[in-house]
């Protein structure tokens, strides 16, 4: 009882601090509004198969769901946080610096994927500013459009 007495304080925490009300969360999860109420009122526990729903609609970890604990989250700004791994990465070295990270990533997809959006991005950039050059960080050479590629023989 006393992890559900947590984890419908995250609900309802989350869900205020986002402006947002039961019936807005229920929708967007694919819920009665009722069921969430129960949800947040600590009657029930969510399936497991709405924790990532949650998750998502209240931008917090499926982790801090289930524990029912939300995790400061802003502890370090954008510069003190690079400039701390850039520390570690010297420290540690690069492979066992993204070992560590890798285990403390909560969704390893998600920024797999977002990674590669920004990757695609780079090249289409570098593709439509007519450069010629080789750019072995993206894999790819680019000719002018007056230069015909090397035969490969």
């Amino acid at each position: 009882m006393e992890t559900t007495q947590m984890l419908k304080d995250v609900l309802r925490e989350r869900r205020k601090a986002l402006r947002l009300k039961q019936s807005e969360v229920a929708e967007k999860i694919g819920v009665k509004p009722q069921t969430y109420m129960k949800w947040e009122n600590g009657i029930y526990e969510p399936k497991v198969s709405y924790i990532s729903k949650l998750a998502k609609v209240l931008k917090v970890t499926e982790k801090e769901i289930c524990n029912g604990e939300l995790i400061e989250k802003n502890i370090y700004d954008v510069l003190e946080f690079i400039e701390i791994i850039e520390k570690m990465e010297k420290a540690f070295g690069k492979t066992k610096l993204n070992a560590i990270l890798y285990e403390h990533i909560d969704d390893k997809y998600e920024l797999i994927r977002h990674l590669e959006q920004l990757y695609e991005s780079k090249r289409e950039e570098v593709i439509n500013s007519g450069i010629a050059g080789n750019y072995p960080d993206l894999g790819m050479v680019v000719f002018n459009s007056t230069e015909e590629p090397p035969d490969n023989e």
